[in-house]
């Protein structure tokens, strides 16, 4: 097992392909999108909107993390971008020996192809956000049983961040925003040691489906968030 860690300059590397990164992506939250049947627009629209998607600019610190299981060598279906293969990808859930884990912050010549999406059982990204200690935990997904907390609990427990998210701070305050229909409040809270910082927050639809202050984003009905912080100690 290892984790890949992807930075900003990564992503702002001229002729980057993010064709299997979408793939992803995309595949992860289209298991929210059959579950609920609540947002109904892929998470990134396409290759080329990737970046705007995820709100990267080179001023922003961005870190996508990625968790390799070097044992997986069958076909994973990712490229099948309908709703309903959004499963297929899922592996058997196994033991992890966390005491042997590496991680890498990778290059940006880094090539993030198929080859390694096949491999990758769950991803958390971090984006920074006005607060130099205040970052937003995006890009969650899991391909296994259980892996998605113990991921995400890995990371923070262990302080796994590149030494610039972590200068000149004495605690990071990781915030997560999330769909309160999908039950997410009470999984942050229960298996994260997540608290809440504000609930019940009501986002509206027009009637052509569109969110409030996101046009390109549809869902079928107006729903709620919750934002949810953790502090994690660097001393």
């Amino acid at each position: 097992m290892k984790i890949l860690i992807i930075q900003t300059s990564w992503f702002l590397n001229e002729n980057q392909d993010f064709k299997s990164l979408r793939y992803l992506i995309n595949k992860g939250y289209d298991k929210s999108r059959k579950r609920f049947n609540l947002i109904q627009t892929q998470r990134i629209r396409s290759i080329d909107s990737l970046i705007q998607d995820l709100g990267i600019s080179e001023n922003q610190q961005f870190y996508l993390y990625l968790f390799i299981d070097e044992e997986i060598t069958g076909h994973r279906p990712f490229g099948d971008e309908t709703v309903e293969s959004c499963f297929d990808c899922d592996v058997d859930e196994v033991s992890i020996d966390l005491d042997n884990i590496e991680t890498f912050l990778v290059p940006d010549r880094f090539i993030l192809d198929n080859d390694v999406i096949n491999k990758c059982i769950a991803t958390i990204a971090f984006k920074s956000m006005k607060d130099p200690k205040e970052f937003e935990l995006t890009l969650y997904t899991s391909f296994m049983k259980s892996i998605g907390y113990k991921f995400l609990n890995y990371v923070l427990d262990q302080k796994l961040f590149p030494s610039s998210m972590t200068k000149g701070q004495k605690n990071l305050i990781i915030i997560a925003e999330c769909v309160k229909e999908y039950n997410l409040d009470k999984y942050y809270q229960n298996f994260c040691e997540f608290k809440v910082v504000e609930d019940n927050i009501l986002i509206k639809v027009d009637n052509e489906k569109n969110l409030d202050e996101n046009i390109w984003w549809k869902a079928s009905r107006d729903f709620h968030l919750t934002i949810l912080e953790r502090i994690i100690d660097l001393n």
